[in-house]
């Protein structure tokens, strides 16, 4: 995986790459060191780069991936990774959103809806310690009938993704219970 940060800076017009995150942890030991080590990563680098093909290993720590088991279970450390990624590293121009209900405002949840010039994104993320209710609408550069692949939590990117259709009018419902440290991502085809 790799995120193009957003507000990351550059030195005298050279870009700051990093590499493996600080990801060396074994496994779902010591994810706050992972989480902290991310955040200071995303701090002050212009591109940062995960490494997720191959799993864990005693050699290869930095993996977020677990070999301990045959299906390489997800670790925290890539729910982690997904979330302040998803936060911190998207680009693009901003599209309208507001709340639906008063639910909004009842747990420290991030929204980020953004037109990325091929695509459409809406982020959803739960930083919250208990589940939180999400209902936005947001209003869409277009009207009409549009695919969209939402990608949330699962032990596999398959099991987390499903392909939904979306009427806009502009406007468009998104609405979703999100466990803690949840995030849900719809790209939306236009």
């Amino acid at each position: 995986m790799t995120y193009r940060t957003l507000y990351g800076p550059t030195l005298g017009g050279k870009q700051i790459w990093v590499t493996e995150c600080g990801a060396w942890t074994p496994d779902n030991k010591n994810v706050s060191a992972f989480d902290l080590n991310l955040r200071g990563v995303l701090a002050f680098a212009t591109h940062l780069v995960q490494y997720v093909p191959h799993p864990y290993s005693q050699r290869e720590r930095f993996s977020l991936l677990s070999a301990e088991r045959n299906d390489a279970a997800v670790l925290e450390k890539a729910r982690s990774f997904r979330r302040l990624s998803l936060t911190y590293a998207q680009r693009g121009r901003p599209i309208p959103w507001k709340f639906t209900d008063d639910v909004a405002g009842s747990g420290p949840v991030f929204v980020n809806a953004l037109d990325m010039g091929s695509w459409w994104k809406v982020v959803l993320v739960n930083y919250s310690r208990d589940p939180q209710k999400i209902s936005i609408n947001v209003e869409l550069p277009q009207s009409g009938s549009f695919k969209a692949d939402r990608h949330g939590d699962g032990a596999r990117v398959a099991k987390g993704t499903r392909s939904v259709v979306l009427n806009a009018s502009p406007e468009s419902l998104f609405q979703e219970v999100l466990q803690p440290g949840e995030a849900v991502e719809y790209l939306i085809h236009p």
